[in-house]
């Protein structure tokens, strides 16, 4: 940190400032930008004209990352469906194919034992 006797950080950097931009000329570049706005409406116009065309931009752009969040929630919630559906008819092949494993296992003693009398 500079530590110098007397003089803060930011007097410091103030008199960098002061040595770096020449005060007189910088001075009065801000009074010819003041006055020339003052002169033309038109540029006043121009900032107004960009700051409704970035409200517009920044609309419609939230209106169509609404949609398309939306969209996304939509489809997410169509495809909970269909796995809750993929997930109901794989329960009720598993079931069906021990049902037939069942009637296979109890007709087969019962055709042999008719066979057989």
């Amino acid at each position: 940190m500079l530590d110098l006797p007397g003089i803060t950080l930011f007097e410091c950097l103030t008199d960098a400032e002061d040595r770096l931009v020449d005060r007189p000329s910088w001075d009065r570049f801000a009074a010819e930008v003041t006055a020339e706005d003052e002169r033309s409406p038109g540029l006043t116009l121009h900032l107004t004209g960009m700051w409704v065309a970035l409200s517009a931009a920044a609309g419609l752009i939230a209106h169509f990352v609404g949609r398309v969040s939306e969209a996304l929630a939509q489809r997410e919630a169509e495809l909970a469906e269909a796995r809750a559906a993929t997930a109901r008819s794989e329960r009720l092949a598993a079931l069906l194919s021990l049902g037939a494993g069942a009637a296979h296992e109890l007709a087969t003693p019962l055709s042999t034992i008719r066979t057989a009398s």
